[in-house]
Formats: C-alpha cells, sequence, structure tokens
C-alpha cells in the first residue's frame, strides 16, 4: 500500500508543478550523484573565473527523525491531499510505538519501554523519504 500511495503522490505533486528538479534522489533517473556533480562542476567553474566560493553544509542525518506530524499533515492539506488519503496518511502517521531493543548474545538482551510518537516518519519505508523529501521542505 505504501508503495502505490507513494508513487500516486508523486505523480500529484508532479501534476501540480509542486516540485522542484532538484530534489535529487527521488525522481526517476536522477541519484545523489547528480547533486554531487553539480556542487564539483559549479566549485570548478567558480575557482576558474576567480570567484569567490562559499559553501554551507548542513548534517541531517536525523531529518526523518524530527518530522513533525502536524506540519506534514498540512502540508498535505496546502498541496490538496484531502479526503481518504488525508485520513489514511494520519492513520498511518498517529499512534507509533516504538522502542529499542540491543541483543548482546542470543539469550541477553536489552529492550525499552514502548514509547509513543508524535513525530518522525518511519524508518526503513517507502512513504518515509517520499514524506520528508516531497512535502516537508
Amino acid at each position: 500500500m505504501e508503495i502505490v500511495i507513494s508513487r500516486r503522490l508523486k505523480q500529484h505533486l508532479g501534476k501540480c508543478n509542486k516540485l522542484t528538479s532538484e530534489q535529487y534522489g527521488f525522481w526517476d533517473g536522477i541519484s545523489t550523484n547528480n547533486d554531487i556533480y553539480k556542487l564539483i562542476n559549479s566549485v570548478c567553474e567558480g575557482w576558474t573565473n576567480k570567484h569567490y566560493i562559499v559553501c554551507i553544509v548542513c548534517d541531517i542525518t536525523k531529518a526523518f527523525d524530527c518530522v513533525c506530524h502536524e506540519v506534514l499533515l498540512s502540508k498535505l492539506v496546502h498541496y490538496r491531499v484531502m479526503g481518504i488519503i488525508l485520513s489514511w496518511f494520519r492513520s498511518y502517521l498517529n499512534d507509533r510505538r516504538q522502542r529499542v531493543h540491543l541483543e548482546y548474545t542470543a539469550t541477553h538482551y536489552f529492550e525499552s519501554e514502548w514509547e509513543s510518537m508524535n513525530c518522525g516518519v518511519p524508518l526503513g519505508s517507502n512513504l518515509g523519504p517520499c514524506c520528508l523529501t516531497y512535502i516537508y521542505k
């Protein structure tokens, strides 16, 4: 179901011209290598033309953990995702729970208590990157 919703959302946002062509890694045929190439090419061109080169790097390794569900849902409404699909997204995000499981050996392990999640998108899901890249920008 996630794959179907992800494809449909991508099509919908593409038709509405809500996506930028520079969202590397999520368009078909465009990978993050294209982004790296563009950066290196721009730096080399600036260097050749004796321009000042400034680069700002942001670490977004925890970006998936920080997505606010309410902001994400409001962005969906802004992009005219409504009705059953919006309800499905709300259900998909709300009342999620997680815990940590550390296994030392086959018989020794640690498990934390289950905790409710009011932010973040599920890691390893098909919709996680979709939500973060297409909507939460």
